[in-house]
C-alpha cells in the first residue's frame, strides 16, 4: 500500500493498470476500521496497486464523505463509492483484480 499526495497522483494514474485509491483520515473511525482489510486485500491482489491520501491533508474535489474509494482500470474508473462496505469493497477489489 503506498501513501502519496496529490502531486504524486499522477504517475499512480499513469503508470498502474489497476489502482485502488482509498481516501480517509486517522480521526475517521469508518476509515480505522476499514483500514485492516484494504491491508489485506492489498497484499492479496498483488497485481492491482493500492494507495491512500489523508484527506484532511489535501483539498480533494468532488469528494463527498469518507472512507471513499475510487478504482481505475487502465485510467478509466470503474468504481466510486464511499462508506466502509467492507463487502462490497471486497467485490469490487476481486473484480478489478480478475479484469
Amino acid at each position: 500500500m503506498k501513501f502519496f499526495n496529490k502531486e504524486d497522483f499522477q504517475y499512480f494514474f499513469d503508470t498502474c493498470n489497476k489502482l485502488v485509491v482509498f481516501y480517509g483520515s486517522g480521526g475517521c473511525g469508518h476509515c480505522r476500521n476499514i483500514l485492516p482489510l484494504y491491508r489485506e486485500l492489498s497484499e492479496k491482489c498483488p497485481n492491482v496497486t493500492f494507495t491512500y491520501v489523508e484527506s484532511g491533508k489535501l483539498k480533494i474535489d468532488n469528494l463527498e464523505g469518507i472512507p471513499h474509494f475510487v478504482l481505475y482500470y487502465k485510467q478509466n474508473c470503474i468504481s466510486d463509492f464511499k462508506g466502509a462496505n467492507s463487502q462490497r469493497l471486497t467485490a469490487e477489489v476481486s473484480n478489478l483484480a480478475y479484469m
